[in-house]
């Protein structure tokens, strides 16, 4: 008999909680729902959540969960990414969420962040030699996989809501404050010497910025495996790049909750394309929470042997 399993992922930007139905050798995606709560909001200058965005997101989080209830999943999987393992008052919120919900919530490291979105790849994707981006709203985790295997990883703190709040006005770009963005992130990316032994590597590419991006070229939300050419993701950022806020709400559509991050948030793949002279990425919607229940899975033995991946 399927079990209803809830997995709650507590990111820097939005809080989403997705259901599946899961029993041994299956496990079929059932619902999603996502709230932009921009937890790291207010975080860049000293390192401190704020009570708002701590506020909000507990909110967001509480309004998620009757999902779940709807759905009566026994089981809730949760995961906290930067905003919560960077912030000097992560206990605090923590403690916030434990009052409110009685959850006790997983509090990533990169590494672990880093193999959960490895794992969302390559459950739904077949590659063997490929460069893999995970953007989110505080980080991005950046991974070298050959020969099927994760040979390294790092997260760095690049996020769509940190960059942009360090770096960018939120309505029009200032050209000196946009390459400045690109020189920090250039740098930031470069700590991955790794990287010189994978010149010219496929990029897959996982997090809310990177789907958007592929959301206003195919025009459809069905994004997974759409393959983009670097000449296409160039002309996409240029376009938006020259937007107004506004206008970039309207490119947006569904998504114009990110408009005014978009900008940083594409920043770290367009580096990354520029770096590798990568010909291509290819866009995974299976991320975090497909990893976080294949490891849900594994644990309870659950999974089929031509399942097991890692």
């Amino acid at each position: 008999m399927p079990e209803n399993i809830a997995i709650l992922d507590i990111g820097s930007n939005s809080a989403r909680i997705s259901v599946f139905a899961a029993e041994k050798g299956s496990a079929i995606f059932l619902t999603r729902k996502k709230e932009t709560c921009r937890l790291s909001s207010g975080m860049a200058q000293d390192g401190f959540l704020t009570k708002e965005s701590m506020e909000r997101t507990c909110l967001s989080i509480i309004n998620l969960l009757s999902l779940a209830k709807q759905y009566d999943c026994k089981t809730i999987v949760t995961a906290a990414t930067a905003a919560v393992r960077n912030a000097h008052n992560k206990d605090e919120f923590l403690q916030l969420i434990k009052e409110k919900t009685n959850l006790s919530l997983r509090v990533l490291s990169g590494e672990e962040e880093a193999l959960a979105g490895f794992l969302g790849v390559k459950t739904s994707l077949s590659l063997s030699d490929f460069i893999l981006i995970d953007t989110g709203g505080g980080s991005a985790e950046i991974s070298l996989i050959k020969d099927n295997a994760l040979i390294e990883s790092i997260s760095l703190p690049i996020g769509a809501v940190v960059m942009t709040d360090l770096f960018l006005g939120h309505n029009v770009i200032d050209g000196d404050d946009f390459f400045r963005l690109l020189a920090h992130i250039s740098d930031e990316i470069n700590k991955m010497s790794v990287l010189n032994t994978a010149m010219h590597f496929p990029i897959i590419a996982l997090g809310g910025p990177n789907k958007t991006l592929a959301k206003i070229e195919k025009k459809s939300k069905d994004i997974h495996g759409f393959t983009m050419t670097q000449k296409t993701v160039f002309a996409v950022f240029s376009d938006l790049l020259s937007k107004t806020l506004p206008e970039r709400e309207l490119m947006l559509g569904d998504e114009k909750d990110r408009a005014d991050v978009i900008i940083a948030g594409l920043a770290p793949l367009l580096v990354l394309m520029q770096r590798l002279d990568s010909a291509s990425v290819t866009i995974c919607d299976h991320g975090l929470e497909y990893g976080l229940l294949y490891e849900y899975r594994k644990e309870k033995n659950l999974l089929s042997p031509e399942e097991i991946v890692f």
